[in-house]
């Protein structure tokens, strides 16, 4: 398998172990209303927008391969927006997605080169995301809610960053095949958003670092971000979670879903037909 080859399953592998850390509490989908806000409310919710750079290595290769770009934005009202764009080897476009949540529970991800998108409204959710956003006051690792990594981890006193104190969180992967190591460095003066991510791949029988996955923020701005990153899709049309998913791997790579990609999408799916919205 030449390294061409390697890039779709290594990116989507990687990328899939570095969410780890950003999704490691349990969404909490149907909140209860009316639910306290722990850290006093809106004030919770620091602006910023931050571009980052993804990175993927082996020790093969002779240097770093640019697999990704990022863009993640928060604005002071808990609206935040995100997107992401992988490539291949010869820099064409892997893939291109983005989500943004709206203040209100609207919850949309989108793919422009398909104008399609996923458009849910849940009124529970921003009191969930608020208890599940990292704590400054807790070294970045527990949420507001007292939920913290499932496995083990610890946190400590990170570098300066791009004139920002961290804190260090080093999560270990539960030992499945292949085991990871996720290192994450938080800014608390910017409600805990992440300035760097590295992702070790280890061999679960010797324990040596087989690949690595590294996300770095190249471009920091304090402030309320862009608002044109928050603007609805217009005449996207709002399909279930299993026919964006089926759309995607047609565009990226002539493939089809298996009974594993759907069975994992269903609990989304079920979501989905609950909670659709349209405008």
């Amino acid at each position: 398998m030449n390294r061409r080859q390697l890039v779709f399953p290594v990116t989507v592998a990687i990328v899939a172990a570095a969410s780890i850390v950003a999704t490691v509490m349990v969404r909490k989908a149907h909140a209860a209303p009316g639910a306290a806000q722990a850290g006093g409310g809106s004030a919770a919710w620091v602006p910023y927008e931050i571009t980052y750079k993804a990175y993927n290595k082996k020790p093969e290769w002779p240097q770093p391969i640019l697999s990704g770009e990022i863009v993640r934005a928060v604005r002071s009202d808990g609206s935040s927006f995100e997107s992401t764009t992988t490539y291949r080897l010869d820099r064409s476009i892997h893939n291109q997605q983005r989500q943004v949540k709206f203040a209100g529970g609207i919850n949309i991800r989108a793919d422009d080169r398909l104008s399609l998108m996923t458009a849910t409204k849940n009124t529970s959710e921003d009191a969930a995301r608020l208890r599940q956003s990292f704590d400054p006051a807790r070294s970045c690792a527990v949420s507001m809610d007292g939920g913290q990594p499932p496995t083990g981890w610890t946190a400590t006193a990170g570098e300066t960053l791009s004139g920002y104190e961290t804190y260090k969180v080093v999560v270990e992967a539960p030992s499945k095949t292949p085991r990871s190591r996720i290192t994450i460095w938080r800014a608390p003066a910017l409600g805990c958003a992440e300035l760097r991510g590295f992702v070790e791949t280890l061999d679960p029988s010797s324990g040596q670092v087989v690949q690595t996955y590294e996300r770095q923020a190249a471009d920091i701005r304090p402030g309320e971000p862009d608002p044109a990153l928050f603007r609805l899709p217009n005449g996207f049309r709002n399909v279930s979670p299993i026919d964006f998913a089926a759309a995607e791997a047609q565009l990226c790579c002539r493939a089809k879903l298996t009974d594993a990609n759907i069975a994992n999408l269903q609990p989304g799916e079920d979501y989905f037909r609950q909670y659709r919205y349209d405008w």
